[in-house]
């Protein structure tokens, strides 16, 4: 979405629907952001990554700032994964 490896105006102009499948990202040492592009709540490659996102980040020991919404903060260490963690969509 931003930064050195970004597509160009042209490439996103020339595939609309690429904006959708871009994940912008951050690492620093105690913290990973990762902003998933949705084209609507029924995408279901957003669902999976989001999805294995959560997954990752408990398996590690990683809190969790969902900013949709009401803003919930799981913390592997107290909040069970919600259900749909762990829900497949075929």
């Amino acid at each position: 979405m931003n930064g050195p490896l970004a597509p160009s105006e042209e490439r996103i102009d020339a595939d609309p629907d690429l904006e959708n499948r871009l994940t912008d990202y951050s690492i620093g040492r105690d913290f990973v952001f990762a902003d998933f592009g949705f084209a609507d709540d029924s995408d279901r490659l957003g669902d999976l990554a989001q999805q294995r996102f959560m997954q990752l980040a408990y398996r590690h020991g990683l809190a969790i700032v969902l900013t949709t919404g009401d803003l919930d903060v799981l913390r592997p260490d107290r909040d069970p994964l919600p259900d749909w963690a762990f829900a497949r969509r075929d």
